[in-house]
């Protein structure tokens, strides 16, 4: 037999999206609606491919509470049947139901092709090289997110035993995603993070976890009324079709989108008073809360590596026993008066304050800090210490 011939006789199993069998060319599993009951058993033997089954289960299972007159005849019969429509032979490769012993079996010694064999199989190769740096990791994430059309067999609606399995292969598939988004994260792949997102919300659409995903992606990419506009379509989605409001995550994920559009309307105001005005100096710097800044040196840092600017982010203590109420309002206001439009600073955490400037060259950024500190030690005690001070450029992971 020719090589191509004998590749025409593999049978080959969909079960992920939808219900398909091919044999030589042929939709086995198309052809005629007097066979659904055949089919419910071969999806059966499939699912459960791993052990023998008794003939009382399969009886239990394909014909519940319905009264036989002779169960096991009707089972022998459907077997048979079965073995009809896939044209078994003799030929070890091309048997796929065995009996032995009163058990049957889908005999996976045959020549079959079964989508979730290879989704798990690409699931567990790529997870095993994402950690040694291969590109080849991103490929395999690819090849096996693509391999989900769906949920497992959904024609299967009210079968009991279905149900487990679906759980089973949804909850792979979206560990494998948020593997596989993981990657591209670490590689600095955000079009990779977006074009997948897209991808795996045509099959999930109702998971909140994509579109938070896929939201944070926009955001990350300037996209800040694609963002507005994705969540809004989600969450009433989601409620339409779930009756569920959205999760603490995803309202997370709002007030992220809503602090980047504040701040963005923001630059926008200051640049257009620039513009009418024609001056330099305006309302000074800006001051932000805790996540208000670690989201706008997140998204300073996407903006410089696409730019080359220069951005440096510096740490402001307070000696542990200084009065938060007093020294902290002292420092506020010295950065509220000496530092430019442009800069922005926070009060990170209770003795320390964070600042963020646009600027080039260590030396300027020393200055900067000699002059906040002088500053400071006038308007207080001289006799205290300066301020504890650091800085290096921005990295946002420090924010984490």
């Amino acid at each position: 037999m020719l090589q191509y011939q004998y590749e025409d006789r593999r049978l080959s199993i969909t079960t992920l999206g939808r219900f398909r069998v091919v044999l030589g060319g042929r939709v086995l599993s198309e052809e005629s609606t007097r066979t659904s009951k055949v089919w419910e058993l071969f999806r059966y033997l499939v699912a459960n491919r791993d052990r023998d089954i008794p003939g009382d289960i399969l009886i239990e299972n394909l014909w519940e509470e319905a009264e036989l007159e002779n169960p096991r005849r009707a089972l022998r019969n459907l077997v048979y049947r079965l073995r009809q429509v896939l044209n078994s032979e003799d030929d070890p490769k091309h048997s796929y139901i065995t009996l032995s012993r009163g058990f049957y079996r889908f005999n996976t010694s045959a020549d079959y092709w079964l989508d979730t064999e290879e989704f798990e199989q690409l699931s567990a190769q790529a997870r095993n090289l994402s950690g040694t740096g291969s590109l080849e990791s991103a490929e395999l994430y690819k090849r096996c997110l693509s391999l989900y059309k769906g949920e497992y067999l959904p024609g299967q609606m009210y079968a009991d035993w279905v149900q487990p399995i679906r759980n089973y292969y949804r909850r792979l598939f979206l560990e494998t995603f948020s593997d596989y988004v993981a990657y591209l994260r670490e590689h600095d792949d955000l079009p990779g993070i977006g074009a997948i997102c897209e991808q795996v919300l045509q099959v999930e659409p109702l998971e909140e976890s994509i579109h938070i995903e896929f939201i944070d992606f926009l955001l990350q990419t300037g996209k800040t009324k694609e963002a507005q506009a994705h969540y809004a379509c989600a969450s009433s989605r989601i409620y339409r079709e779930m009756g569920v409001n959205p999760s603490p995550d995803m309202l997370k994920a709002y007030k992220r989108i809503t602090m980047q559009a504040e701040w963005l309307d923001g630059l926008a105001g200051q640049a257009s008073s620039r513009n009418q005005l024609g001056q330099q100096k305006l309302d000074g710097p800006h001051s932000y809360t805790p996540d208000m800044f670690r989201d706008m040196c997140q998204s300073e840092k996407q903006r410089q590596d696409s730019t080359g600017t220069s951005l440096f982010v510096v740490g402001l203590r307070l000696k542990p026993d200084d009065s938060v109420e007093k020294f902290g309002i002292v420092l506020s206001n010295i950065l509220k008066e000496t530092l430019r439009e442009g800069d922005a600073f926070c009060h990170w955490k209770p003795h320390e304050f964070l600042l963020l400037l646009p600027i080039s060259g260590h030396d300027k950024v020393e200055k900067v800090i000699k002059r906040i500190s002088e500053l400071y030690g006038r308007q207080c005690d001289a006799k205290r210490p300066m301020l504890e001070t650091w800085y290096e450029p921005l990295q946002v992971h420090r924010f984490h």
